[in-house]
């Protein structure tokens, strides 16, 4: 009779067991400190700068670029920078930047065309440059570039946009030959 005194005394535990809980739980709330800031453009992995004043880009008309010369050379119309890129990260990165899609469409200024950036790189820093198209009027838009950088080990990845404002002067033509400079880039 002991061992049925045992078992049945065996199942009551069994059954309060299971009718009330053993005291575990499922969840927890506690409070943490946490705490997200925006590191300033001197502190930033990625830093990000305009080689012009006052955020905007002025230029002559034309396209903005590289052009063949008469005799096959090139000359003097340089693609135009508009950005400087700085990797701050201890590895190195790499760089893609692209134009939005309305930044290659409509009316001047604009991009000429889907491949009109490119990125150069000259040790921690990138130098984006573009061929810009701008109109026989007085003209000012803002072109947008799609950043994105990450490193060879995934540990990096930075995903961002910069707006560029761009005042075509209605002046000159940025493609027809003439030893001139014809970009500039002012303060308005």
């Amino acid at each position: 009779m002991t061992r049925l005194r045992h078992a049945s005394f065996l199942l009551v535990v069994l059954a309060v067991l299971l009718a009330t809980g053993t005291g575990a739980f499922t969840t927890v709330g506690a409070e943490r400190p946490f705490e997200v800031s925006v590191a300033d453009e001197e502190n930033a992995l990625l830093g990000i700068e305009r080689p012009f004043p006052d955020d905007r880009i002025k230029l002559n008309n034309g396209v903005n670029n590289e052009q063949e010369g008469s005799s096959g050379g090139k000359d003097q119309f340089d693609r135009v920078e508009i950005l400087t890129i700085t990797n701050r990260y201890s590895e190195d990165i790499d760089i893609t930047v692209t134009p939005s899609e309305g930044s290659t469409r409509g009316s001047p200024p604009k991009f000429a065309g889907e491949h009109a950036l490119d990125v150069e790189q000259h040790g921690d820093e990138f130098d984006v440059t573009a061929d810009i198209v701008c109109s026989n009027a007085d003209a000012e838009d803002e072109l947008t570039v799609s950043i994105e950088a990450h490193s060879d080990d995934g540990a990096f990845s930075v995903r961002t946009t910069e707006t560029i404002t761009v005042t075509c002067t209605g002046q000159g033509s940025g493609g027809d030959g003439s030893t001139e400079e014809t970009t500039e880039t002012t303060a308005d």
